[in-house]
C-alpha cells in the first residue's frame, strides 16, 4: 500500500524542522515550518516522482525542496524572488495564475542545492534577502492576487446571472409549451 502524498510531506517537514530548528507553523496559510531565529516561514516541498506540486508563489517565502529518500535526502532552497521571476510568464498548476500553484522541478534549480549542513543559514539568508531586496514585490503579488480574485467573481456572478436567465427562459418555454399541447 502506498503512503498518501500528505503523510510523506509530513515527514519531510518533520526533517526539515528536525535539521534547522525550525517549529511547525501555527497556520499552514502562511508556510509549512516557522524558523527560529527569524520567525520568517518557509514552504516545504516533497518532490515525489521528480517534482514538487502545488508550489505557491505568491506567499512570497522560501519553497524548500526535498528529494530522496532515507540517507540520500537533497535539499533545494528557492528563493521567492527566484520562484515568482521563473513562474510569473506561465500557466499555474490548476489554472491561469502561475502565483497561486505551480509544478516545480528541481533539475531546474541544481545551483540552489545546499548540503543539510547549510540549509538551515540557506534559508535564513533567503528570507533576509527578500526583506531586504524584493520585498516590494509582495504588495504587486498581493495587488495580482486581489485583481485576480475580483476578477473571477465578477465572472462568476455574470455566468450565474446568465444562467439564471437562460433556466428561466427554459422554464417558460417548457410550460408554454405544455399549454400549447393541452390544446
Amino acid at each position: 500500500m502506498s503512503k498518501g502524498i500528505s503523510k510523506l510531506g509530513t515527514k519531510t517537514e518533520q526533517a526539515f524542522r528536525k535539521i534547522t530548528g525550525a517549529f511547525k507553523s501555527d497556520d499552514k496559510t502562511l508556510g509549512d515550518a516557522k524558523m527560529a531565529r527569524s520567525g520568517g516561514h518557509v514552504e516545504i516541498k516533497l518532490a515525489e516522482g521528480g517534482t514538487a506540486n502545488q508550489c505557491r508563489a505568491y506567499k512570497c517565502i522560501p519553497h524548500v525542496i526535498c528529494t530522496g529518500d532515507g540517507d540520500t535526502l537533497r535539499w533545494f532552497v528557492i528563493s521567492p524572488e527566484r520562484l515568482i521571476s521563473d513562474v510569473i510568464s506561465k500557466r499555474g498548476q490548476h489554472g491561469e495564475s502561475p502565483l497561486e500553484t505551480k509544478t516545480v522541478n528541481p533539475k531546474n534549480y541544481l545551483d540552489c542545492e545546499v548540503p543539510e549542513s547549510d540549509l538551515e543559514f540557506e534559508v535564513e539568508r533567503s528570507i533576509q534577502n527578500f526583506e531586504n531586496n524584493y520585498s516590494h514585490l509582495r504588495e504587486l503579488v498581493d495587488k495580482s492576487m486581489r485583481n485576480i480574485r475580483a476578477e473571477v467573481s465578477r465572472s462568476r456572478a455574470e455566468i450565474i446571472e446568465h444562467l439564471e436567465g437562460a433556466a428561466s427562459n427554459d422554464a417558460r418555454d417548457f410550460t408554454r409549451g405544455q399549454s400549447e399541447t393541452a390544446v
